[in-house]
């Protein structure tokens, strides 16, 4: 792949600065640089893939699926945000879902429609909570060979939630601790070993982001 294809390039292109600084001195690259091999872009690039990144966020330009609408081609890009103002974002081949990433019945109006995944990208609120809900009730909706990432991880050091006493009447006001989500990820690193039928194939650890790698038939 040449040095104008690279993800990288595409998100620079589209001005998402985010995924390709680093917050912290890690040594990791940025993100795109995992994306393209752990994140199996590379090879998905041109084919026919559905990809979901929870979080839009309009007012920095939606620039994310921006970026994956210019490098994949020939794929359909999906969006959930708890935004009004994200549902009509105007870029080819993108649709947005207005909605909660943690509402179940939300989760399945999305599943109804797209059915499966080949990308899940998850950039939404970075509240433990809502990553364990998220993943939990959507990778048995990504393909095989399909990616599941969560970035952002630094976020789960919170043990607090403000934000669901303002937004999120009537749902599950849950608080994970950091405690908790590292238990809990532990149990799927340990269920490669144990429960294969889980279809994890191997969890890739990167600067504040988690790459998943589901199995391949």
């Amino acid at each position: 792949m040449s040095k104008e294809m690279s993800s990288a390039n595409v998100l620079y292109k589209n001005g998402n600065k985010s995924k390709l600084e680093v917050k912290f001195n890690t040594g990791c690259k940025n993100y795109a640089h995992y994306y393209e091999k752990q994140g199996r872009f590379g090879e998905k690039r041109f084919e026919n893939n559905k990809i979901l990144e929870i979080g839009v966020d309009m007012y920095r330009g939606a620039t994310s699926v921006k970026a994956w609408s210019d490098y994949f081609p020939n794929s359909e890009i999906y969006g959930i945000d708890v935004l009004t103002e994200n549902a009509n974002l105007g870029i080819e081949r993108v649709k947005t879902f207005i909605g909660f990433q943690q509402d179940k019945e939300f989760l399945d109006k999305v599943i109804d429609e797209v059915k499966d995944f080949d990308i899940i990208i998850d950039d939404g609120s970075h509240y433990n909570a809502d990553i364990i809900i998220s993943f939990e009730y959507l990778w048995p909706h990504v393909n095989p060979g399909g990616v599941y990432i969560i970035e952002d991880i630094h976020c789960t050091e919170s043990k607090t939630n403000k934000f669901y006493e303002k937004t999120l009447p009537g749902l599950t006001n849950q608080i994970v601790s950091k405690e908790e989500f590292d238990k809990w990820l532990l149990e799927k690193t340990r269920s490669i070993h144990y429960d294969p039928s889980y279809g994890i194939e191997d969890i890739c650890f990167i600067a504040n982001g988690i790459i998943i790698r589901k199995l391949k038939k």
